[in-house]
């Protein structure tokens, strides 16, 4: 450190310190107090200190904007951007810097112009790209590119030259070694759970490539097993283990947080936080790619934004569980969404300690090894799946139908079963994720360590599927009611019946006369269709009258004739179910 000047003798007069000019750009100057224009000797100060770091685009090239970095009254440096067009009208420029940055600019009436003319002239020819999201974007070129770090990974390069949209918040960060991490993905060999945990996290990054929805991961198990050291080791892949979100909120909270982690793993802590009313609309909602449609405040249509990501999750009783134990109908569609994996290995979610003592103490090696390093893999791995972003859905379907094969190796695999099928697919596209780690290097376990684990939890996840369908009929009447629920908005009222602009080949919605709830009027052929395939008439009509959903004809006829309304007597034959079978309130006079 320098040594500090002397002490004055007060009534000395000290010749005063000439400033030192700090850049300059024609005739412009930049002191440490601020932008003065002239020459050394002559010159006229025009505002704070600024300094213009460059110009700024969209991230398909569009939309230029200067960026600026402005001193404020607290003396820190505050980086700001302007749209170019603001060049052509110095006052709005000027406002626009003094309102965003606190910049101080001298009250003479040419001292905005100077501003501007200095902006331009001075502006360096670095570009920044700028984004309103991490994740997946597409760019200018035609490729598509992740973002993240402030980075921008693709097929072609790595640019580091990027801004995050004002406003927009990172959800990445990242600390330590890349030695302590791949010590504690090491520790997962042989631990089913936390590998298969890991490859659902990783898998995140591969929905929006490969064209595919969002899923729910769940780990079910009595508290202290580990679940909770499982989802802070999926955290640590792109942030702090220790920032976990939990389920407590509304339906519109959840989903924000889980929009902000679009193309990464989001992981929430205790479900049984949850509000059990939303947390069934939540699984439809937050696996639906398409996104919601939304208004702007002008009416416009705004861009619908996408939930792509992997929901990893804990608690001590599955979603099917906790909605099943307050009264609330489960939807067949649920248990397919709702992936859930009961926690039962030697030691909770540990399988094998690697020489530790205890449970306890292989999760506290976990939590110290997490904490000091974390967010160095998603980087390694994203900058994989960029570059070869354009042949991931060909790679996954060369290897598609041997992951299957190996996952349902000793399962009787049960035929026409659509839960089964989604969420086997769901599981191979987490094994080719976590062949996609091994190839990015960020782990180095075996390819045959990752079917093993995936296959091991798969069989779990089936175990606990088959305790709820082992009666075969209660596995009808599921995929009655999610067949029923799923075309409920192709059910016209019953007075609708001749109107061709209202046609349906499903059925009605009726109200008889003196009764206070609505019924479905379903036409045989339409349930014939859809699962005559697996049952006969004869069975789906006595499975019908047992539900006690079915409002049966006279003689205990499982079908009952209804007459048309504004006909003289005619009559059709319908299959008249209660409204309740939907699992929903019942509705207002249709």
């Amino acid at each position: 450190m320098a040594a500090l000047p002397k002490k004055q003798s007060p009534g000395i007069n000290m010749p005063k310190p000439r400033k030192k000019v700090l850049s300059t750009c024609g005739d412009f100057l930049t002191y440490s107090d601020g932008l003065y224009i002239g020459s050394p000797d002559n010159k006229i100060k025009i505002s704070s200190p600024l300094r213009v770091l460059g110009k700024s685009a969209s991230i398909d090239g569009g939309n230029l904007r200067y960026v600026i970095a402005v001193e404020t009254v607290l003396e820190n440096e505050l980086h700001i951007d302007v749209p170019v067009s603001m060049t052509y009208q110095p006052s709005k420029l000027a406002d626009e810097l003094m309102n965003k940055g606190g910049l101080r600019i001298e009250p003479f009436p040419a001292s905005r112009q100077h501003l501007v003319d200095y902006i331009r002239s001075s502006c360096p020819p670095d570009i920044f790209f700028r984004s309103q999201k991490e994740g997946w974007v597409a760019l200018g070129s035609g490729e598509h590119g992740y973002i993240v770090d402030k980075k921008v990974f693709s097929k072609k390069n790595i640019s580091t030259d990027l801004i995050l949209d004002v406003g927009m918040q990172s959800r990445f960060s990242r600390a330590g070694m890349w030695t302590t991490w791949q010590e504690t993905a090491n520790h997962c060999d042989r631990n089913p759970i936390l590998m298969t945990m890991l490859c659902g996290a990783f898998s995140s990054a591969l929905l929006a490539p490969m064209g595919r929805d969002s899923s729910f991961l769940m780990l079910v198990g009595p508290s202290s097993t580990g679940k909770s050291t499982a989802l802070k080791l999926c955290n640590s892949l792109y942030t702090h283990p220790d920032h976990l979100l939990t389920w407590e909120g509304t339906a519109n909270g959840i989903e924000a947080a889980i929009l902000q982690h679009a193309d990464m793993p989001v992981c929430l802590d205790e479900i049984g936080q949850s509000d059990v009313e939303i947390l069934g609309g939540l699984a439809y909602l937050l696996t639906n790619a398409a996104g919601k449609l939304r208004a702007k405040a002008n009416s416009e249509l705004a861009e619908v934004k996408r939930t792509r990501t992997i929901v990893l999750s804990a608690g001590e009783e599955s979603a099917i569980d906790r909605m099943d134990d307050a009264g609330k109908t489960t939807r067949l569609g649920q248990y397919a969404r709702f992936i859930s994996i009961p926690v039962k290995e030697p030691h909770g979610a540990f399988t094998d300690l690697h020489g530790l003592e205890t449970g306890a103490a292989f999760a506290e090696f976990l939590n110290q090894n997490m904490r000091k390093a974390y967010g160095v893999a998603w980087l390694k791995y994203v900058e994989h799946i960029a570059h070869i972003e354009p042949e991931l859905l060909q790679d996954f379907e060369q290897v598609c139908n041997t992951i299957r094969s190996r996952l349902v190796d000793g399962i009787d695999v049960p035929k026409a079963d659509g839960v089964f099928a989604r969420v086997l697919d769901q599981f191979s596209l987490f094994a080719f994720a976590g062949f996609m780690a091994q190839a990015a290097k960020v782990v180095v376990w075996k390819k045959s360590e990752v079917i093993h684990a995936v296959r091991h939890c798969f069989g779990l996840w089936f175990q606990e599927y088959q305790k709820r369908f082992t009666n075969p009929n209660f596995a009808v009447l599921e995929e009655l009611r999610y067949l029923l629920q799923a075309n409920r908005h192709r059910l016209p009222p019953l007075s609708a019946y001749g109107d061709k602009t209202k046609h349906t080949d499903v059925g009605f919605v009726y109200r008889p006369r003196d009764d206070k709830e609505s019924v479905l009027l379903i036409f045989p052929g339409f349930l014939h269709k859809k699962l005559g395939g697996k049952l006969s008439k004869s069975a789906l009509d006595a499975i019908l009258v047992q539900s006690g959903y079915l409002i049966p004809g006279s003689r205990n006829i499982p079908t009952k004739q209804v007459r048309i309304p504004g006909t003289a007597n005619r009559r059709v034959s319908f299959y008249v179910l209660k409204r309740a079978i939907l699992g929903e309130q019942t509705d207002a006079e249709c």
